[in-house]
């Protein structure tokens, strides 16, 4: 049981204005307490964002360097192709060995032992 004049406190204005403030004071921090979620969430989702973007980019850069080092094999083995054709019309005569009468350069005679 409760003291009379408490019962007819809480039942009357003085109440009525504890109630509301607990009500804003609760209100608030539930309020507070959301947006502070959401700003999680929020900044969760902006690096997700932000790894995607530098996936994309880090993809796009092998992307273009697989590009280039195609064309370049290309360019290379297109190069080889006309160096080859070239280089079979210059070899079409047929080479012939030369017989060399005598020593040849590198060619000693017998080795002379003895005195002479």
């Amino acid at each position: 049981m409760a003291p009379p004049l408490t019962v007819a406190y809480f039942a009357g204005q003085g109440g009525r204005k504890i109630e509301e403030l607990a009500s804003k004071t609760a209100n608030n921090f539930i309020a507070s307490l959301e947006t502070m979620i959401r700003d999680m969430e929020a900044e969760k989702l902006r690096q997700i964002k932000l790894k995607e973007e530098a996936v994309k980019a880090v993809q796009e850069k092998l992307k273009e360097e697989a590009r280039i080092a195609k064309e370049k094999a290309e360019k290379a083995l297109s190069k080889s192709k006309v160096i080859k054709k070239r280089a079979i019309k210059v070899d079409t005569k047929p080479k012939v060995k030369k017989e060399r009468k005598g020593k040849s350069k590198g060619e000693k005679g017998p080795k002379r032992r003895g005195k002479m």
